[in-house]
């Protein structure tokens, strides 16, 4: 039996498959319990997930758009600027990639501790369009036994 060999053209991608990507990504996100915040460049909040409402008590619609200093206790938010100016500026990323505790800010003003993982995700065009992920646990409930 003589066997055909395979075409080495690539299939244009179908747009449908793409849409069905997409939306299992974001299912996928939408189910987790960490909070996954999406910044752009200039740290204005791009996406923000249902477990990042339950740990800061803000809804989308009053994060989306603002900067995500909003989410943390000063002296922290003061400095956040500025730091994201100088990554941009220098590419020193002195804390992507590093999980640490943090202060976080909730809609109430109450101050707690949160476990914060910041990542950059590729595959943007240029680097001031790359976005940042955070994954923000609260370490209460981190640290409660199940």
């Amino acid at each position: 039996m003589i066997k055909k060999p395979r075409s080495r053209t690539k299939k244009s991608p179908d747009p449908a498959d793409h849409v069905g990507k997409s939306a299992r990504l974001e299912a996928i996100i939408n189910s987790m319990l960490d909070g996954i915040v999406t910044i752009d460049h200039l740290g204005i909040v791009e996406s923000f997930n249902p477990g990042a409402e339950r740990i800061f008590g803000y809804r989308p619609d009053e994060v989306i758009g603002q900067n995500v200093k909003m989410l943390m206790p000063a002296p922290f938010a003061d400095e956040h600027d500025g730091y994201l100016k100088n990554y941009m500026d220098t590419g020193d990323a002195k804390v992507i990639g590093i999980g640490r505790e943090v202060a976080g800010r909730r809609r109430d003003s109450t101050i707690f501790p949160l476990d914060l993982r910041l990542r950059k995700c590729l595959g943007t065009a240029t680097a001031q369009e790359n976005l940042s992920a955070s994954s923000a646990t609260s370490l209460k409930r981190k640290n409660q036994k199940t």
